[in-house]
């Protein structure tokens, strides 16, 4: 049933609905029991679409805790199902228990009668503005001073004696670079990054091209350092 908004009884846990679902006999009734018992929202507004998007990729592409990213595609998909069910459908799924319901609404079909039940240009506006958080996300960390940021970032801790003093100042530098510095950086990366670096022990937990990166800019931030 397509409604405007859901009201607070209308809620169904997914445990109560399969069971209701299993209870009912023939294809005729189990279809009058869906429709008689799940509703769906015809319109949810475009910044909460917005919203829902940045939790759905936040959640399965940025490791909790920190600000690493790990992109996970299968949680991805299961997040936006989650955010679907969730905000058009007076089903309560639970996050917590996000794979077991999943699996509980799909063995019955229910996952793709719900697909089927929201609104299609619903559907298509929300994938369009998922993939643009998605693709946004991407984007800025890979870019060119987002990734000397990056680097400097998980190998800080261990860089002190390479730097020395004034490695708390390092992330401002970084950030007050202009387009040519952050070129001329990365022209020097790309030159010395086949060097083996000889002499230095390098923690299992560091890449070899973030050390990489920091000999090549330590002598091109040196000379603004009094600037910070």
């Amino acid at each position: 049933m397509i409604v405007k908004t859901i009201k607070k009884e209308d809620f169904i846990t997914v445990k109560k609905l399969i069971e209701g679902l299993k209870k009912t006999a023939g294809d005729n009734l189990k279809e009058k029991y869906l429709n008689d018992n799940i509703r769906i929202v015809s319109y949810v507004g475009y910044s909460s679409k917005v919203a829902l998007a940045q939790m759905v990729v936040n959640v399965s592409t940025i490791v909790p805790g920190t600000n690493e990213l790990k992109i996970n595609s299968p949680s991805r998909y299961l997040m936006h199902v989650y955010a679907l069910i969730k905000n058009y459908t007076n089903i309560s799924i639970s996050e917590k228990n996000i794979n077991e319901e999943y699996d509980m609404l799909k063995e019955y079909g229910l996952i793709e009668y719900i697909m089927e039940s929201i609104p299609e240009s619903e559907l298509a506006e929300f994938q369009t503005i998922s993939s643009m958080v998605y693709e946004d996300l991407l984007s800025n960390r890979m870019s060119a001073q987002s990734f000397i940021k990056e680097c400097l970032s998980k190998v800080s801790v261990d860089i002190g004696s390479i730097l020395g003093d004034g490695l708390t100042n390092l992330t401002t530098v970084i950030e007050n670079l202009d387009a040519q510095q952050v070129d001329k950086i990365l022209k020097k990366l790309a030159k010395f990054a086949k060097k083996i670096i000889t002499n230095i022990v390098l923690p299992r937990s560091v890449s070899v091209i973030a050390y990489r990166l920091i000999l090549i800019i330590r002598k091109e931030i040196l000379n603004l350092w009094v600037k910070v």
